[in-house]
């Protein structure tokens, strides 16, 4: 079991990165999605098991999360 990763989601309607969105490699290929919605709280958008080494590359080659004030 690995140290989580978290990139920064996608948007798919946008096709852009957007920031509010958290990805996170929980287990190896284990995937959750949270919505930040202000105020120190998140909300539960999906998890799932990345299906192909290709998922994988585009959640690894996201941009870095960083928490900003």
């Amino acid at each position: 079991m690995g140290k989580p990763r978290d990139t920064v989601g996608w948007d798919g309607k946008k096709k852009r990165y957007d920031r509010s969105h958290r990805v996170a490699l929980v287990i190896d290929d284990y995937v959750v999605v949270i919505r930040l919605s202000g105020n120190q709280t998140a909300q539960f958008v999906t998890a799932y098991v990345a299906d192909s080494l290709s998922t994988l590359a585009k959640i690894k080659g996201s941009p870095k999360w960083v928490l900003t004030k």
